[in-house]
């Protein structure tokens, strides 16, 4: 996979959402990271406990967020297309209780909880819809969860949404 030299890392950030980027905020974003990485396919980023100092933005590739139970059985609890912070809840945190991993070959860009710190004390704007997009991410488990609950035992729908 390669990286377009035209693409600002930052562009799909909250794409196609209620809220939209200055072209200055974005540069802030992209000024921010500190490296851009390639990733296989099918590889664990982050590990539930892990001490972490940086958040990751989704360029390239499809991720997840998943828990292994004790008897080895995953559970996917999010999946992350280009543009979406798939750890940005882990900067407040600095840990997290569930993995990150690559479902294809991914293209990540890297950006220190430090230059997070600066963000979000000169931009305050910006600090905000950082913040949505945590909240955006929130409401997307509540939806997870709601259809994971409303499945009978053989996973058949008896979801009936209020109108």
């Amino acid at each position: 996979m390669h990286v377009r030299n035209d693409l600002m890392l930052s562009e799909r950030f909250l794409q196609n959402r209620c809220i939209t980027l200055t072209d200055a905020e974005r540069g802030a974003i992209d000024g921010a990271v500190s490296r851009v990485v390639r990733i296989s396919g099918r590889k664990t980023i982050s590990q539930r406990g892990e001490h972490l100092s940086e958040s990751t933005l989704l360029v390239e590739g499809f991720m997840c967020r998943y828990i292994d139970d004790r008897q080895g059985l995953r559970q996917l609890v999010a999946m992350h297309v280009p543009g979406d912070f798939v750890d940005l809840h882990g900067y407040p945190l600095t840990w997290l209780d569930h993995d990150v991993a690559t479902l294809t070959q991914a293209t990540v860009a890297r950006v220190p909880h430090e230059a997070l710190d600066e963000i979000i004390e000169d931009q305050p704007q910006l600090a905000r819809k950082l913040w949505f997009s945590t909240l955006m991410d929130a409401a997307a488990h509540r939806a997870w969860l709601f259809r994971l609950g409303r499945l009978d035992a053989m996973g058949g729908s008896r979801i009936s949404y209020a109108k």
